[in-house]
């Protein structure tokens, strides 16, 4: 997440990255990686060409940007699961929904961006991004205190690794909205399983 900026050039630096990034997502989303040019992200974001290339290396770089925001969004999404009240069939059921929904609104995006980025998802850097969504999951003591801690550590992983596939395959869906229902019955089914 970036700090709060305190000097007016420092909050404009941050605008200006955010905007680029704004525009590369939604042109990912919209036409895919391999068809946005870099050209298409400086007419959306209205940043000059040197402008980009002071806050991004290119468009990998901005590829980059954007998975680290949709890991920045699904770490939310998995502080949200550990703050649950309890690991009942109803409360994870309600997560993955919320979870789901959020990510089929953003389908285009997630197919295009994640599909592109799979060499920095198996960076030290992706997979250092992985085991923070892991630690969050196995943070949350409760839900796994009737399991020794490798046991514990092993299942963490096993959802985790079992949410983000599954959660992938849905939006890679021509129409993932209507399967929507059937991904958090199976998923929630699951879920309970590795827990229990």
């Amino acid at each position: 997440m970036t700090p709060n900026p305190k000097s007016p050039r420092e909050r404009l630096k941050v605008m200006t990255r955010s905007q680029l990034l704004d525009s590369a997502e939604a042109l990912f989303g919209e036409k895919g990686f391999a068809q946005t040019s870099i050209d298409d992200i400086l007419e959306s974001s209205g940043v000059s060409r040197a402008t980009l290339y002071a806050h991004f290396t290119g468009k990998e770089g901005l590829l980059i940007g954007v998975a680290e925001r949709m890991f920045d969004a699904a770490q939310q999404q998995y502080d949200a699961f550990a703050a649950l009240p309890d690991w009942s069939h109803p409360s994870i059921e309600g997560w993955l929904r919320d979870v789901a929904t959020d990510r089929i609104r953003l389908a285009p995006r997630y197919r295009s961006v994640l599909g592109a980025a799979r060499a920095f998802l198996s960076s030290p850097i992706g997979l250092d991004r992985l085991d923070g969504l892991i630690s969050t999951v196995l943070g949350h003591s409760a839900g796994w205190s009737h399991l020794e801690p490798e046991e514990a550590a092993v299942r963490s992983r096993m959802l985790v690794i079992l949410l983000e596939q599954q959660l992938y395959d849905l939006v890679s869906r021509d129409d993932p909205a209507d399967e929507l229902d059937a991904f958090v019955r199976y998923t929630a089914n699951a879920a309970v399983l590795l827990r229990s």
